[in-house]
């Protein structure tokens, strides 16, 4: 198990939200960082048809996550 899981986050104030995500401003709570954490609607996705849109973001951050440190993980 990572120690960066969403449930050692506080999750704070929605920053955006739409249909298919919201970005939430998050603490990671044994440090006190604090994150934009981006949540999808996965069912959503399925439903209209977008799941091959998110896995290509999915697929470019984990891309940019390995010289990127504020890339966490994709749960």
């Amino acid at each position: 198990m990572s120690d960066r899981e969403p449930k050692t986050f506080l999750f704070k104030t929605p920053l955006e939200k739409d249909l298919t995500r919201r970005l939430m401003h998050a603490q990671y709570i044994r440090t006190d960082q604090e994150y934009a954490i981006k949540i999808l609607d996965k069912n959503h996705l399925i439903r209209k048809d977008k799941m091959l849109v998110a896995l290509a973001e999915k697929d470019i951050i984990v891309k940019l996550g390995v010289r990127h440190s504020g890339t966490i993980r994709l749960h």
